[in-house]
């Protein structure tokens, strides 16, 4: 979500299933923001939520939704850009 520099994009998934065998990027190089809203199940083999200088990424995650960014991969929160997330009630791992 917001893959290229001064790019914004956002990604709402409510009451279904997101499944990626790779990374999740909220906020590459642009703005990005991600709602997981009740019902919703995100899995992921790890994320950036800000990923390069420049970038601002943010991630809510509410009561009843679910982010499973467990695998080989780690979830990187503002790893060189801004980043936040925030769980409302809602599950993150």
């Amino acid at each position: 979500v917001a893959e290229g520099a001064g790019s914004s994009g956002t990604l709402a998934l409510s009451n279904g299933r997101l499944h990626s065998s790779g990374l999740v990027y909220v906020g590459t190089r642009g703005a990005g923001r991600m709602t997981l809203a009740p019902g919703a199940e995100l899995w992921s083999n790890g994320g950036h939520v800000g990923r390069f200088a420049g970038a601002q990424g943010q991630v809510r995650i509410d009561a009843g939704a679910l982010w499973d960014a467990r695998g080989d991969l780690s979830l990187r929160i503002g790893y060189e850009g801004e980043g936040q997330v925030d769980v409302d009630g809602g599950r993150l791992f």
